[in-house]
Order: C-alpha cells, then structure tokens, then sequence
C-alpha cells in the first residue's frame, strides 16, 4: 500500500515560492551585463599630475639648477606659541604724595598715552590743599592787625630816632635799629594781607607746588587726572611702562619640559612671519616658577630686547626651542623650498631628463644656507634651485 504525506506551508510563503520559479531567464541576463567600474582618466596616476616635462628649450629659457640631496644631521628644534609680557619691575603707578589740586607742567595739553617720557622730566605739579582749620579767618584777620600794630609802633620808633638824630641828642645807631624794626614790621604785615588775600581766592590752597616727575624712561600707558582736578593723598596719577626689555612667555606641555634644552636660547618670529623674516634671539631668564594645572602645561621666559618697539604686551609670537638630541635628515638649499597658501613645503625633484616632480617634504629646521629635511627625499635626490618658482608657475598657469 502506497502512503501519501501532505506537507503544509504558510499562506504567507506561496507568493515567495511562485515568485521564484516564475521569473524570467531575461533578468539573469540583464545582471550578467552589467560591468565593474572603470578609470575614465585616461590612465594617469596620481604621481604623474604633479610631474612636469619640458623641452629643451624651455628648459634652457627657465634656467633650470638642480643640486643633490646630501645627508647631514643637526640639532632637533620644536615650535610653541609665546605670549609677550612686561617684566616685574617695569610697569608702575605714580600716585599723589599728599591730597591737592592738579597742574600740569608747560603750555598745552598734556601728553596722551603711548608718549615717551624721560627720566626726571616734570609731568605735572600738585598743589597741597591745607587742613581746615576751625575759626580760620579770625585768627588770619587778627595777625593782620597785630601786624598793622606793630608797623605803626615801628614807624613812631623810627621817626622819634631820626628826629633825635638832627637834634644831635640821639644816635645813629639807634636809627637804623629802628629803620631795621620797621622794615621786618612792613614784611610781617605784607605776609599776614596776602594770607589773608589767598583765604578769600582759594581757601585750602597751601600756596606751593610739589613738581611729580617721571621715576624712569617709559612710555606713558595711563594718564588718570586732569587740569584742575583735585585728588586725595595716594590717589593714582599716570602709569609709565618699560618696553626696552621683555619677556616672552611660553606654555610648554608638561610631558615635553624633559626634552627641552632649557639652558639654549629661543627664536622668536611674528605668526604673520615668513621664512625669510628676521628672527630675534630670546636669552632664557629665571622667573617664579608657573604653571597651569588646567591645560597641564609649565611656562618659560625669555628675556628679549625691543629697543625698536616692535613687541607689544599680549602679543603672540612663535618660538622655536631647541631640543634635546639630533635630527637626522638630507641637507638642500632654502631655495629648493617652495611654500604655498596653506604653509606646506614642496620641492622639485629631477626624476628623468627634462622631467620634474613636485614632492611634499617635511622642514625640520632651515639655518644659514642649509635647509634640513625629515621626511619627502632620499639621499643623492636631485632637486631644484634656480628656476624652482618658475616651474610652479608653469605647472599651475600662473607664470607666463
């Protein structure tokens, strides 16, 4: 007896199957013509688009030098941003001695902030203003009086003298005594009125002037007062700055501090600086020691002459510090370097007869007439010097 086995499936599952043994051998087809993807460059390689071949004339025309890379090795350097700061010592506050009344010295207006002042040149005088004192004028009216008195007795002295004297009853030497008695009478009754006059103009005027002169040579960051104005007794004046000498101060990683040279001098650029700028030398100096637990970095400064001016307190620069160590790496000329917009170093190498390369390399550090690369050449690599920016110009149709 033969048995027949029913299997069930799913409703779900018989639109799957049928669509399966359904379909059409022509989407198979289809499939099997579609191609993989294809270079539509025409073949060039990456390498090749920064390569330049020229012909002879054009070579000769553009003056074309190259010089081999040689290998040489030199002292490791390493690049930080500088803040410039003012030395402790060199950013003062000239206050007023004793409360008074400002004037400045010499005509016109004072001088504004940013003049230079020399040591000792009287920037402004200060008028003392006097202690009130009770029933003031009572007692500066009554010296006038008792110096009006005084007069009037020295004066019937002197005459009574003077007529003794043609009467031949009295002396010459008591006459002048008596001249004498009436003359200091006379001062002390000047000096009591005009006591009395500057009461009634100014009545806590002192009548003298304390001269405020510069301490030492600056510049003139703050002037605080004006013509006329009164301050009290260690109010501030002006605020003078030495910029001759500064500090740079930079904030070394705490982990990279070991690897320093601390002992070596820095070079300090502006950040706007080419390669080709000027670089001031920056002495290593012995500051209180700094630190900022946040960023987990040590500061170091550097003592730096600014005769010139050129530095500004808060300014940012670039250091170079020298590290520990040497740096190994082939030597080419500083002409050889080409930079562009984004800072990056290029150089051409001659790969072939009339045929140059433009190759990426890696500048540790360029002194004198030596440029010392890290990374981009290989030993006895030929490159170019005289005619470097105008192969740069032709490969980018910027040169004519």
């Amino acid at each position: 007896m033969r048995r027949r086995y029913l299997c069930s499936l799913p409703l779900s599952l018989f639109p799957l199957l049928t669509g399966i043994g359904c379909r059409p051998a022509a989407v198979t087809s289809e499939k099997a013509k579609v191609l993989p993807a294809k270079l539509s460059n025409g073949g060039v390689k990456e390498a090749d688009l920064a390569t330049i071949t020229l012909s002879e004339d054009a070579e000769r025309r553009l003056g074309i030098e190259t010089v081999a890379a040689q290998a040489a090795s030199g002292g490791r350097t390493g690049t930080w941003a500088g803040e410039v700061v003012i030395p402790p010592g060199q950013a003062m506050v000239v206050s007023a001695p004793v409360a008074g009344t400002v004037s400045f010295a010499g005509p016109g207006s004072p001088p504004a902030p940013g003049a230079r002042l020399k040591r000792n040149d009287v920037l402004l005088h200060l008028n003392p203003l006097l202690a009130v004192e009770r029933d003031l004028r009572v007692s500066l009216e009554s010296d006038a009086r008792a110096a009006e008195t005084r007069v009037d007795a020295a004066k019937t002295r002197f005459e009574r003298a003077e007529r003794m004297l043609k009467e031949q009853t009295g002396s010459a030497k008591a006459k002048e005594a008596a001249e004498e008695e009436l003359t200091l009478a006379q001062n002390a009754l000047a000096a009591a009125r005009a006591r009395l006059q500057r009461l009634d103009k100014a009545p806590l005027d002192a009548g003298v002037r304390a001269a405020i002169a510069v301490p030492k040579d600056g510049i003139l960051k703050t002037l605080h007062v004006a013509q006329g104005q009164m301050v009290a007794g260690g109010a501030p004046l002006f605020e003078l700055e030495q910029l001759d000498t500064l500090w740079i101060r930079v904030a070394v990683f705490a982990g990279e501090i070991d690897s320093l040279a601390r002992d070596s001098s820095a070079s300090v650029r502006a950040l706007n600086a080419g390669p080709n700028s000027p670089v001031r030398q920056a002495a290593p100096v012995l500051a209180p020691p700094s630190a900022d637990p946040v960023a987990s970095t040590v500061d170091l400064y550097f003592a730096l002459a600014n005769h010139d001016l050129a530095l500004r307190p808060g300014q940012k620069v670039g250091v170079t510090l020298p590290l520990r160590g040497e740096a190994r790496g082939l030597t080419i000329p500083p002409a050889a370097v080409l930079y562009d917009i984004h800072g990056g170093a290029w150089v051409y190498q001659q790969t072939a007869p009339r045929k140059y390369s433009r190759r990426r390399v890696e500048i540790s550090r360029v002194t004198g007439g030596a440029a010392l690369v890290t990374r981009g050449l290989q030993t006895g690599a030929k490159v170019v010097t005289a005619g470097a920016a105008e192969l740069f110009g032709t490969e980018f149709s910027t040169g004519k």
